[in-house]
């Protein structure tokens, strides 16, 4: 992927408006964009906050780092944060490219490790239940682990409550 791409124009301003309105309050917090990418969803709270922006392309990090991110180059089974350091935790858009749902648990293992207690996970990705999404899939045959591994909000839900989440 190219630094400037994104799977869904309308689906990005979206999640970066919610990002926006829920840490617009919040002043020198330390955040953690776990697949930041090039850094396009968090820029807006780098402004005010302490971003740390982890993805394993050094191409997008180095687009997240001249949008004030601090990039971590690292992947999201190992993170390499300290237990509980961070205010909140945000994950866009990743968990749909694990190939076993063993990662996709050990990853909000992770997510929960380094969240402080009273912080804040926003996790989005894409919902298995959705009508469009199984239609698209069925009509273009996708098959593969590019965008096809989704979620119902039940199973997100137990596999977060699993990870020491609070719902």
């Amino acid at each position: 992927a190219k630094a400037n791409d994104y799977r869904d124009l309308r689906q990005f301003k979206i999640l970066q408006k919610i990002t926006g309105k829920i840490f617009w309050q919040h002043k020198n917090q330390h955040i953690l964009d776990v697949g930041c990418g090039n850094g396009s969803i968090s820029k807006l709270i780098a402004k005010e906050n302490i971003v740390y922006g982890l993805d394993l392309s050094l191409e997008m990090l180095k687009v997240a780092q001249d949008r004030n991110l601090i990039p971590l180059s690292s992947n999201a089974l190992h993170l390499p944060v300290c237990d509980k350091t961070v205010d909140s935790t945000i994950c866009f858009g990743l968990l749909q490219l694990f190939e076993k749902l063993d990662d996709v648990a050990q990853c909000m293992r992770e997510l929960h490790r380094v969240t402080k207690h009273e912080g804040m996970l926003i996790l989005s990705t894409i919902n298995g239940e959705s009508l469009l999404q199984r239609l698209l899939c069925s009509i273009f045959n996708i098959k593969g682990n590019h965008y096809v591994d989704t979620y119902s909000s039940r199973k997100i839900s137990q596999l977060l409550e699993k990870s020491g989440f609070i719902i």
